[in-house]
């Protein structure tokens, strides 16, 4: 749902608990959740290396260099991101996993991204 101020029972969480558990490198972003709210339901700072989770200030800081984008919560401010520049920045290919249908697929896919909708048809 868009706009949850709560992480405790976000989807977004158990993803990042399972890529840490796998051993990927991630930047975490939310514009209202704060990094130590994330950090407790991640299991506190204490169950992960800060070399492999960081917390950006911006979505920017947190896709530059990134290979990935997993958008699970439709903040109002994600849908305004400039795209193009969000591809620049990333690792190439960058991948796209979209849980919100917040991008139509074939403009992304036309930015370079490698689009995956999770949770709902593809479309556009």
């Amino acid at each position: 749902k868009p706009d949850p101020s709560d992480p405790c029972l976000s989807p977004a969480i158990t993803i990042c608990k399972s890529l840490i558990e796998e051993g990927a490198k991630i930047a975490v972003y939310d514009p209202q959740v704060g990094a130590d709210a994330i950090a407790k339901e991640l299991g506190g700072y204490h169950a992960f290396s800060p070399l492999q989770v960081t917390f950006a200030k911006t979505a920017m800081e947190a896709l530059n260099g990134a290979q990935a984008l997993v958008l699970v919560t439709a903040w109002a401010e994600f849908g305004e991101l400039d795209m193009g520049e969000v591809a620049r920045g990333m690792a190439k290919p960058p991948f796209l996993f979209d849980s919100r249908g917040v991008w139509e697929v074939r403009d992304m896919e036309q930015l370079g991204f490698a689009v995956y909708r999770i949770g709902k048809p593809r479309r556009g």
